[in-house]
């Protein structure tokens, strides 16, 4: 369940805040429930994917925020690979949590860049 939360409170409960568009990551993150949400003045403005192991979020919608942009070539790369993950044959928890999996190798990524460069 997803709770509502402000951009003061996700800037001061993460270090990194991976900031993406409304479709960005769609393929990666359709599957995967958000954890808070934002809205504001005209109502919903992003929704907030937590990853408690990096201390870390992506912030993704129509009013996005953070301190970090990833490449776009790289997401691209992540979206064809969760492509992938969607079109095999299992079932709904395996995939779900083969996704989650990518979604935390995305962080691990993002969180080297950040530090690193």
């Amino acid at each position: 369940m997803k709770y509502q939360t402000t951009q003061k409170e996700v800037r001061n409960g993460h270090a990194l805040i991976i900031k993406m568009g409304c479709c960005d990551m769609q393929e990666l993150l359709s599957l995967i429930p958000a954890n808070a949400y934002t809205c504001g003045v005209y109502g919903w403005n992003a929704d907030i994917y937590e990853s408690r192991r990096y201390n870390a979020c992506i912030v993704t919608g129509y009013r996005p925020f953070g301190n970090y942009t990833p490449d776009r070539d790289k997401i691209k790369e992540y979206c064809e690979y969760a492509k992938t993950i969607k079109s095999k044959p299992m079932p709904y928890g395996s995939r779900q949590i083969e996704l989650e999996k990518l979604m935390e190798e995305f962080f691990s990524y993002c969180v080297q860049k950040y530090y690193c460069d």
